[in-house]
């Protein structure tokens, strides 16, 4: 029907042993956090968003594109992306911009950098090559941390913007 929008994602990726790493949506991965997005909404052409977006931006996207106002406040300013694993006692943090992630090891203070336009497996940490990006990054990450895990505006510098932040 043209009066229905119709929307397909999925809660997370699977690792599947690539890694060889036990458990269920506890690591930050792309294989685990990138999923599938798909809309189809009544007068709007087909598009394409290259830029990662977070599944919190989906009700405030559909009601704007139907001419609705959001019913609900919502975490619709663009920020940094700022995910942790999903077991209580969190071990990892993910910030992520539209080229790099950082992850930081919770538990021992450790940072990992990915180029994940030139290493989509996150294979190699390149701190030492991008220390702007990692800087950027890291200060989105702190700014999360002073806001309580709530989000918060970060600027683009470095580290790319247009994304959100989710706990």
């Amino acid at each position: 029907s043209q009066r229905v929008a119709v929307v397909v994602t999925a809660d997370h990726g699977e690792e599947l042993g690539a890694r060889l790493v036990e458990g269920h949506g506890r690591y930050l991965y792309e294989s685990s956090i990138h999923v599938p997005l798909l809309l189809r909404v009544p007068g709007c052409p087909p598009a394409r968003v290259e830029r990662p977006v977070s599944l919190t931006q989906i009700a405030p996207t559909l009601a704007a594109l139907l001419g609705h106002a959001p019913w609900a406040p919502t975490l619709a300013t663009p920020i940094e992306v700022v995910v942790e694993t999903m077991d209580r006692d969190v071990s990892h943090r993910a910030v992520i911009g539209e080229r790099f992630k950082l992850v930081v090891d919770v538990r021992h203070g450790g940072r990992a950098l990915f180029d994940l336009d030139a290493d989509p497996r996150e294979t190699r940490d390149v701190q030492a090559e991008h220390p702007q990006a990692a800087a950027a990054l890291e200060a989105a990450y702190q700014r999360f941390l002073d806001q309580g895990g709530r989000a918060v505006p970060v600027s683009s510098s470095g580290a790319g913007s247009g994304q959100r932040a989710r706990r």
